[in-house]
C-alpha cells in the first residue's frame, strides 16, 4: 500500500486510548516504519487535528505566541508505518504515540475491534456460565 496525499491522515488515537498494545508495538516495530520530519508529517496530516493536539499538550502554536513550539522540542519523534495493516504517520511525544489515519481506514479499524471486542466478550461469556446467566 502507498502512501499517498490525496486524502489527508486525521488524528484517530493514542496508545493510552487503544487497548491491545501487541498492535501498537507491531507498528512500531514493522519493518517498513521509517522516521521521518516534522515538515513531511505536516504535509500528510490533518493541520487542524495536529494544532489541537498541540494546544492540548501545552504547546504555543502561532508563529506569534510564546512558550515552547513542538517544532522545537527535540525530544519528539515522527514516523510512517502500518497500524493494524493500515498506512499511518504517528508522532512520539512523552513516550505516547499519537496516531494519524485516513478516515476510510479508520473505520474499518473500528469495525475490526468492534468484532474482536464482541468476540472476547463471548469467549468470557462461555468460560464463565455464572457470568452468561447474570446477563440473561
Amino acid at each position: 500500500m502507498l502512501f499517498t496525499n490525496g486524502h489527508k491522515y486525521h488524528a484517530f488515537t493514542t496508545c493510552v486510548g487503544w487497548d491491545n498494545g501487541d498492535e501498537i508495538n507491531e507498528m512500531k516495530d514493522h519493518p517498513k516504519c521509517v522516521d521521518i520530519t516534522m515538515d513531511t508529517f505536516r504535509r500528510n496530516v490533518n493541520l487542524a487535528d495536529f494544532r489541537d493536539e498541540q494546544l492540548n499538550m501545552g504547546y504555543a502554536v502561532g508563529s506569534h505566541d510564546d512558550g515552547l513550539h513542538l517544532k522545537d522540542d527535540q525530544y519528539v519523534g515522527y514516523h510512517r508505518s502500518f497500524f493494524c495493516g493500515k498506512p499511518c504517520y504517528y508522532f512520539v511525544w512523552s513516550c505516547i504515540e499519537h496516531i494519524y489515519m485516513k478516515a476510510e481506514d479508520q473505520n474499518a479499524i473500528n469495525e475490526m475491534r468492534v468484532t474482536r471486542m464482541k468476540e472476547e466478550r463471548q469467549n468470557e461469556i462461555e468460560r464463565d456460565p455464572l457470568q452468561a446467566a447474570c446477563l440473561r
